[in-house]
């Protein structure tokens, strides 16, 4: 099975499960494949890892399994982890937690937390049978039915953190019921649910708060598109709440029987009245039906740099390597929510060379920062990878996105000494510029520890030179001798810069001084 393994951990060694044995350990990476798993009434992985630890379970029937504690069948902490093709079926938790798995794996997109090809039936506990925490979240071409919650989240509950990404796709999720509220759970995470069907499940029509078929809840942002939600029984059918939102894009929604349609935020477009797309997956109700997907994969992504700078930079330079079984794919990129295709016309695509010997793509490419991307802060670039056929792999990379800092420079300055006998008033002219070519700049100076009392305030409407004659005022009771003058440049996002020089001050001689002589006129 060691194809099945270098699919999704290709290069790392493993240790080789296939016994009907339960698995407590805490370090390591472990393949458990081909076992049946049944009757055992305990929690049968139970895996507490660490960042390094690899979890793949693959091929395996957990059937009939009672457990009394929460999170029935697998149990994981920290690390990545694979379910691929399992069954799990009537796994029960005497009214306590996730009677399938709880995952929780480590805190970073790059780390999997998959769930695929897989049959979740006839669970029953407190909750849903499944809870997927952190990581990339992927749940493709699975089906979960006949779940019984006595209290909530019938079909899963993930949780994401802002900016994580978890996709949903070809998946059907059939006659699952929660006693009190909500289905499918979706918690603090950038939820994509595609080509899905929701059909016939129920929360309480009691509940009138935190309660929806579908719930988004913290933050949270749920794109779906291209599903069947029908024959659905609840309060809600859409409930968005706490800065969340829901919107759903060329989607079949017939007969729902709910009070409410949307409660928050939600927004619909191009909902179709008939049938007009066919979903793939429907056999997936078989534990090893045949996988229609291609998958793709993303290996590596590296950005060129960590920083960039408005209006300076223009584009985001990235290389990458993808492993796609499909005859063609795409890439495109996201920013905090702002999408643009990157592998296309509109981009400077340096490199793209396919290597037939591992089936892998490895890219060059451009990606045009958007033009609304202004706000200084660190923001995620989300990358994903996408085949034709809707298989998608999501990576992503932090940068920097900073504005510029003003430049200060003296053009021209006061011959020194100054002689304080015959001026208090140094001269000086300023040249300006801001790279961001817009805002406001303020110019004051401090002339040893005593501030300016009146900041100069000018307006840059470009990314040229500004000359600004500047005096600066000697106080009086400063004498001869050497001081420290210091010109500062701040924009409204405080960004300051600034230059410093030594000025010195003397007294001129007296008889150097021009004096005006007065002569005194007589009448004659």
């Amino acid at each position: 099975m060691s194809d099945i393994w270098n699919r999704f951990f290709n290069g790392y060694s493993y240790t080789d499960h296939t016994s009907n044995s339960i698995i407590h350990d805490s370090s390591g990476n472990y393949h458990v494949n081909h076992v049946f798993f049944t009757n055992l009434n305990s929690q049968i992985i139970r895996f507490f890892g660490n960042d390094d630890s690899k979890l793949l379970i693959s091929f395996c029937v957990f059937d009939s399994n009672n457990v009394h504690v929460r999170n029935g069948n697998i149990y994981q902490e920290k690390g990545q982890c694979v379910q691929y093709r399992i069954c799990s079926y009537i796994s029960t938790t005497n009214n306590y937690e996730y009677p399938h798995s709880y995952i929780r794996t480590t805190n970073n997109q790059e780390y999997k937390n998959y769930l695929i090809e897989s049959t979740i039936t006839l669970s029953d506990g407190k909750t849903g049978p499944i809870y997927q925490r952190w990581g990339g979240i992927k749940i493709e071409n699975v089906n979960i039915s006949y779940s019984e919650a006595s209290t909530h989240y019938s079909v899963y509950f993930i949780y994401g953190v802002t900016r994580i990404t978890a996709s949903n796709s070809y998946s059907t999720f059939f006659n699952n019921t929660a006693k009190e509220y909500s289905c499918l759970y979706n918690y603090y995470s950038l939820t994509y649910i595609n080509y899905c069907n929701i059909l016939s499940n129920q929360c309480s029509k009691t509940f009138k708060d935190d309660n929806g078929i579908i719930h988004a809840f913290n933050r949270a942002v749920v794109t779906i598109e291209h599903c069947v939600i029908s024959n659905n029984n609840g309060y809600n059918l859409f409930y968005a709440k706490n800065d969340c939102s829901i919107k759903v894009i060329s989607c079949f929604i017939p007969s729902n029987d709910v009070i409410i349609s949307a409660n928050g935020q939600l927004s619909t477009s191009a909902i179709v009245d008939s049938l007009q797309f066919v979903n793939e997956h429907f056999n997936t109700i078989l534990c090893y039906a045949p996988n229609p997907i291609k998958s793709i994969t993303i290996l590596l992504i590296e950005l060129e740099r960590t920083e960039y700078y408005y209006k300076a930079d223009k584009y985001i330079k990235l290389s990458g390597n993808v492993r796609c079984e499909a005859d063609s794919f795409t890439i495109y990129c996201q920013i905090e929510g702002q999408m643009i295709n990157f592998l296309g016309d509109a981009l400077i695509l340096s490199e793209n060379k396919y290597h037939a010997n591992n089936n892998t793509y490895s890219f060059t490419a451009n990606y045009e920062l958007p033009d609304s991307l202004k706000e200084p802060n660190i923001y995620n670039l989300t990358i994903h990878a996408e085949t034709n056929s809707e298989d998608s792999n999501v990576i992503y990379r932090e940068f920097q996105f900073k504005r510029n800092t003003p430049k200060i420079e003296i053009i021209k300055q006061p011959t020194f000494p100054v002689y304080l006998n015959k001026t208090r008033i140094m001269k000086f002219i300023l040249s300006v510029t801001d790279q961001d070519g817009e805002g406001n700049v303020t110019i004051n100076h401090v002339l040893n520890n005593i501030g300016g009392k009146e900041p100069i305030n000018i307006q840059i409407n470009n990314q040229t030179d500004h000359h600004v004659p500047y005096d600066v005022s000697i106080p009086e009771n400063f004498d001869v001798g050497n001081y420290n003058l210091r010109f500062t440049a701040t924009d409204e996002h405080n960004l300051v810069s600034d230059i410093n020089i030594t000025v010195t001050f003397a007294n001129m001689p007296t008889e150097n001084i021009n004096i005006v002589t007065f002569h005194k006129f007589y009448k004659r």
